[in-house]
């Protein structure tokens, strides 16, 4: 029905049905329980990039190319979840850089999340190459 406003419409129907609950997969539940139950692999370094809590990262140094690697997982999980695969990169000959960040949900979103990223990247040693590289979430940042 058209409202009194030139531009504008009235709804007077009955609201919309809410969205179904999400339900995932059998072989999603089993990888998301695989990934997440792997143990934590501590860096040999670890640091800040801002005063933020978020702001922290490990580090496993070395002199081969630089991987910085942004952690996914579904924007509930910190970091912890992605050290086994960044130990593995170290062991490859890979120094791996694995930043916290403000995460969507809590203390980031857009666009929190992204200046964190941005900054990661602007605190490089300058000349050094690196590819960002990220798993789920931390897939699309990079």
């Amino acid at each position: 029905m058209p409202s009194d406003n030139p531009g504008t419409t009235k709804n007077t129907g009955p609201a919309p049905n809410p969205a179904p609950a999400r339900t995932i997969s059998a072989h999603a539940a089993e990888e998301e329980k695989r990934v997440l139950s792997l143990k934590p692999v501590l860096a040999p370094k670890h640091g800040k990039y801002g005063e933020h809590p978020h702001h922290s990262y490990d580090e496993w140094p070395g002199d081969g190319p630089l991987v910085v690697l942004l952690h996914g997982g579904y924007w509930r999980y910190d970091r912890m979840h992605l050290t086994p695969f960044a130990a593995y990169l170290a062991r490859q000959g890979f120094s791996v850089l694995l930043p916290g960040f403000r995460r969507s949900g809590g203390a980031g979103g857009y666009p929190e999340t992204f200046d964190d990223v941005a900054r990661i990247v602007d605190e490089l040693p300058a000349g050094r190459p690196y590819v960002l590289a990220g798993h789920c979430s931390g897939g699309h940042l990079a």
